[in-house]
């Protein structure tokens, strides 16, 4: 209904062709909001569960000398003991991969990053920023041109990890 009448309106002032493409575009980002405010509700219940289960189950049953400090958008920030990471890196990933029923047809993934401090890296900007784990960064020093943007190994960890500390 809200369609048509303002059709009629653009069409009044004699521009009933551009009426039509305003009008798509606008019904379009509705229905993307529409979508969107589902999908960002439902992954809101799924962070805040899990991040309950690692705050007040798994943390402390593991004996994991880290705590998981916030989530922020789409990312869930935690402080984690340097002699703690490889054990935590590795529970945390797949707490967050699992479905826990909520998405029992959907594949969901995950990505890590490493800094000390929340800006992504820049070799001269922000040398001890967010590496992603996943994709690592180009420039980054301690780590060969060639596996710049690939997966990183658990040796390929570690050395960010000395890296970050130096």
């Amino acid at each position: 209904m809200w369609a048509q009448l303002m059709q009629q309106k653009f069409d009044k002032l004699g521009v009933g062709e551009f009426g039509k493409q305003c009008i798509r575009r606008i019904q379009n980002r509705a229905g993307n909001k529409v979508v969107n405010s589902r999908v960002q509700g439902l992954c809101a219940t799924y962070v805040k569960r899990k991040l309950y289960r690692a705050m007040f189950k798994d943390i402390p049953r593991l004996g994991l000398n880290a705590r998981v400090m916030f989530p922020c958008h789409d990312e869930v920030v935690c402080s984690v003991h340097r002699d703690d990471l490889f054990k935590f890196k590795e529970y945390i990933y797949n707490l967050m991969i699992e479905s826990e029923d909520i998405f029992s047809n959907v594949m969901i993934d995950s990505s890590m990053a490493l800094g000390r401090n929340y800006l992504a890296f820049n070799a001269e900007k922000n040398p001890k920023g967010l590496v992603e784990l996943m994709e690592m960064d180009k420039l980054l020093p301690c780590i060969p041109e060639n596996r710049w943007g690939q997966r990183a190994t658990d040796d390929e960890t570690g050395l960010i990890l000395d890296y970050m500390f130096a």
